[in-house]
């Protein structure tokens, strides 16, 4: 039971983890290219 909640603690972090680069990449380029 610890390892499949671990393992969907895991994925759901995976997810948090690429969608915040997605977000945060462009976003710093044209910060970078603004400033």
């Amino acid at each position: 039971m610890v390892r499949s909640s671990r393992a969907g603690v895991d994925w759901k972090l995976f997810r948090n983890i690429a969608l915040s680069w997605a977000v945060t990449l462009p976003i710093s380029g044209k910060f970078q290219s603004t400033v």
